[in-house]
């Protein structure tokens, strides 16, 4: 698939109809290719070409659109960095990519200029207005001729261990997912979809691609915060979302939810991590007419390989749906495949699956076998053919030899009325191996007690599987750039 060519065929097929709204401005697909073109100007002036990368520091907002079919535009791979990254990991990235130039946005200009700074690195630094205002002329958005093979995005996954890893994907890969999700939720320019995950992670090329593909216009965040999210997809009639599951979470306890009766939203996916059924049912006992969908997929994969109809059905609460039909996803134990029902690690593959890391072949070698793209997620299938993930393969906890995932302590612990938040960890066990630990937060107003969450799990789990050491606070869990609870602080605090 040729990426910028879908954004020519969305102007002519609908040139004045809405493409992205943000701040209050309405920015149609005609609008956006002329934005975008004035970015294609800059980059060639710029002596940006075919298979360079173009790395951007830029917040969630129309701008981000403009560089992504800018930069693929002019036949360039697109590099964009998460803005919440301190200079020491930008700087990283900046020595791994090795980009032909950064364009920041202004409020990130310091934080730039430092990471070069640490790395000693010599790369052009253009402020996002100077840089499209330098553009001699503004020619029509035009189309390179480049492969579906060709890279198309490089994005760095926000793991710490052994440095950044950045994502090698191409526009192929690219053009997958948002199919995968026109289809199965019907979206079209009826629809308006609320994007309020951070546009510099793989939730930026899926939306945008959704959007020019079936002319659905995209309602964009520049930051998550749970009123302002409720209000104006109240007021904008947002009828569809994708958020991670804490952000679902911290939906469902408005203390006022008849104030955003959210009459036009019909479906609130969740994405990027598994979201405890406790949380959704709280989320569906203040909106019971949006369906709950999810969806599973990494990066790596495009990112989907499952996908849950609109509206999931009450005994599938807590999966992540079934296959999409271009990835062939199985579940193994021992490198053999095992039958419906039983577990093990989850590995796919498929047009949608990256062809590898940004040099570095030996983590290639190792992620992807013989075709296969192993996740390092434990999950079964059911008999339906639904996903149920059980955990990273990390999220084992060995207590005296016997198996705890920890997402089914959690769920348990979600339970109680008093939980809003909690993660569970092992930590080691001396001649046991390994304890199970859980970090609890009460909700607001409560005076949970450790004890209390003690009793709470030994009356629904197993006695290994109860944890025996529980920590309750009131202050948050700490949190990845990408909204996931970081547990590795936990396992030692």
């Amino acid at each position: 698939m040729n990426i910028p060519a879908t954004l020519v065929r969305a102007v002519e097929r609908s040139a004045e109809a809405p493409a992205l709204i943000f701040n209050g401005q309405t920015v149609n697909f005609r609008e956006l290719s002329e934005r975008s073109a004035r970015w294609q100007s800059a980059l060639r002036e710029a002596g940006v070409g075919l298979k360079d990368r173009v790395a951007v520091l830029l917040p969630n907002g129309l701008t981000f659109a403009d560089a992504y079919f800018g930069v693929l535009g002019t036949g360039a791979v697109f590099v964009p960095l998460d803005p919440n990254l301190k200079s020491d990991e930008i700087s990283a990235i900046l020595a791994d990519v090795e980009p032909r130039l950064l364009v920041v946005d202004a409020g990130f200009e310091d934080t730039a200029r430092q990471a070069l700074e640490r790395g000693e690195l010599d790369l052009p630094v253009y402020r996002v207005e100077a840089f499209i205002d330098s553009a001699s002329s503004a020619r029509p958005y035009a189309v390179p001729d480049v492969a579906d093979d060709a890279v198309a995005a490089i994005l760095y996954t926000s793991g710490t261990v052994g440095g950044p890893k950045g994502v090698i994907l191409t526009a192929d890969n690219l053009s997958w997912s948002p199919r995968a999700m026109g289809e199965r939720f019907g979206v079209g320019p009826q629809d308006l979809y609320a994007f309020a995950v951070p546009m510099s992670h793989i939730s930026g090329p899926l939306l945008l691609q959704v959007s020019v593909d079936f002319g659905m216009p995209l309602l964009i965040f520049e930051r998550f915060h749970p009123q302002q999210f409720l209000d104006l997809c109240n007021r904008h009639g947002v009828t569809l979302t994708h958020l991670v599951p804490p952000m679902i979470g911290a939906l469902a306890q408005t203390r006022d939810p008849e104030k955003f009766p959210l009459k036009a939203m019909r479906s609130m996916l969740t994405f990027g991590m598994i979201a405890a059924p406790e949380i959704l049912q709280r989320f569906r006992n203040h909106w019971p007419h949006i369906g709950i969908s999810t969806g599973y997929g990494l990066t790596e994969t495009g990112p989907l390989v499952t996908l849950a109809p609109p509206i999931l059905p009450d005994d599938k609460i807590g999966s992540v749906g079934p296959r999409v039909d271009y990835a062939e996803t199985l579940i193994i134990d021992d490198g053999k495949p095992v039958p419906d029902g039983e577990s093990g690690e989850i590995v796919t593959r498929g047009p949608n699956v990256t062809p590898g890391y940004w040099r570095q072949p030996e983590l290639s070698a190792d992620m992807i076998r013989d075709g296969w793209f192993h996740t390092g997620d434990i999950g079964r299938f059911d008999e339906d053919g639904y996903l149920w993930i059980l955990g990273r393969t990390k999220d084992i906890i060995n207590v005296a030899g016997l198996k705890v995932y920890a997402p089914e302590v959690e769920d348990v612990i979600y339970r109680h009325p008093d939980v809003a938040e909690v993660a569970v960890v092992g930590v080691s066990g001396g001649l046991k191996g390994e304890r199970v630990k859980a970090v609890v937060v009460r909700r607001e107003g409560s005076r949970l007690e450790n004890w209390q969450v003690t009793e709470h799990c030994r009356a629904l789990l197993a006695d290994y599987k109860v944890p025996r050491i529980v920590e309750v606070r009131d202050e948050p869990l700490p949190r990845s750039r990408t909204g996931k609870i970081n547990k590795e602080p936990l396992k030692t605090g």
